[in-house]
């Protein structure tokens, strides 16, 4: 009846875009955000060369990286006492804090001092527990230097830290990415995971939102690049390279923590796909010199993966493709750098070696996998029937 419903309620957003609504459980809480995109920044042009009309074209090309980018403020609407409020920032620990990297600019640093600004964050979340008694948000900061998880009081706007990330370089790699909220969720209604690259590498961690506690359940000199909640919610499966940084495989870890058992063994990039009842695994498997192929297995320990595809043709199986060495040495900081060696049969004396650089920091060519660069695969086994040796 009409005397029983409610006039909706205007939220003016001004020139400002709306995203990322969230309800609460009970629906008492509505959280979203209002985003401003990036004001005053100076495009890159591409001049193009090659062009119908034989004059040189720009063509419009992206900012360059330390422009300035979309501005977020997130909001919180209280349904019962029909009140708007902002999300307070400013209670984020370390939020006035400036980046080492400004001591080498020393007036900037000057005036950063005296303005005393909190640093523009992206918030991801809230994700809310299953009984609506909690709910995590996800903060990183604009300048890529910390990562905050957080846990919300909805009624004020204000945050209790649970985990801050620091990284004086970068914060980001696998389950930690700036551009989205990472591998992160709750477990049951007190305990919430996500990964951290706290010790160098990568890796998963449990939290309990009523004590503050929290539990490291990976370790080890290589990283979890993905997590999956098993439904019972007494296991993780992860996605982790722990044989080799260039060999992906499947595993299993209680949500305590405990041994890590796993689960596939096929030496390459294994990328899985759980099957809804989690009996079966689909698994996208590829090696040094050979294409992604569809495998099944059995989720079960020692249990054989099965291939169901076979997706090249004669004339690509015609040719030897070449499976190239695995080589590391030590860089000046005693780190691993690896690389792979395609060698030539016959050598030629004349011919240099010859060094492939791939430049994008998102792609990875060296791994015992199906090159992402397979174009480039292809044209280095071309050099090495030539007589050059590419590293």
């Amino acid at each position: 009846q009409s005397g029983d419903t409610k006039s909706l309620k205007p939220l003016y957003t001004d020139d400002r875009f709306l995203n990322n609504v969230v309800i609460s459980p009970n629906g008492r809480f509505v959280t979203y955000k209002l985003t401003s995109p990036a004001q005053n920044n100076h495009n890159t042009v591409v001049p193009n060369y090659v062009t119908a009309s034989g004059y040189t074209e720009d063509i419009p090309g992206r900012t360059k990286v330390g422009e300035n980018e979309s501005v977020s403020q997130g909001f919180i609407y209280d349904t019962q006492r029909d009140s708007v409020y902002a999300i307070q920032t400013a209670t984020i620990p370390g939020i006035k804090d400036i980046p080492d990297f400004y001591k080498e600019y020393p007036k900037v640093l000057d005036s950063l001092k005296k303005k005393n600004a909190d640093r523009l964050v992206n918030f991801f979340g809230p994700l809310w527990n299953e009984n609506g008694s909690a709910a995590v948000m996800v903060a990183t900061s604009t300048d890529n230097k910390d990562r905050w998880i957080l846990n919300l009081d909805t009624s004020t706007g204000k945050f209790n830290l649970i985990d801050r990330q620091h990284d004086d370089a970068w914060i980001g790699g696998p389950g930690i990415s700036g551009f989205f909220q990472g591998n992160a969720g709750w477990i049951d209604d007190s305990h919430f995971y996500y990964q951290s690259e706290a010790t160098g590498y990568s890796h998963l961690y449990v939290a309990d939102i009523s004590t503050g506690a929290k539990k490291q359940l990976t370790s080890g000199k290589w990283e979890v690049q993905s997590v999956q909640l098993a439904k019972d919610k007494r296991n993780f499966y992860l996605k982790a390279n722990k044989e080799h940084p260039g060999i992906t495989n499947f595993f299993s870890i209680g949500v305590n923590g405990g041994d890590l058992a796993q689960i596939t063994t096929m030496k390459g990039l294994n990328d899985i796909t759980l099957s809804p009842d989690e009996k079966y695994l689909a698994i996208n498997y590829s090696y040094l010199n050979k294409p992604g192929e569809l495998y099944i297995q059995p989720n079960k320990i020692g249990a054989k993966a099965v291939k169901v595809t076979e997706s090249t043709t004669q004339e690509f199986n015609s040719y030897k493709w070449r499976e190239p060495d695995m080589v590391s040495f030590k860089n000046h900081y005693g780190a691993d750098v690896y690389a792979r060696v395609y060698k030539s049969d016959q050598p030629h004396p004349s011919h240099p070696a010859v060094v492939f650089v791939h430049g994008a920091g998102y792609l990875q060519n060296v791994h015992f996998g199906w090159s992402t660069y397979f174009r480039e695969f292809m044209f280095n086994n071309l050099l090495a029937d030539n007589g050059y040796t590419v590293i």
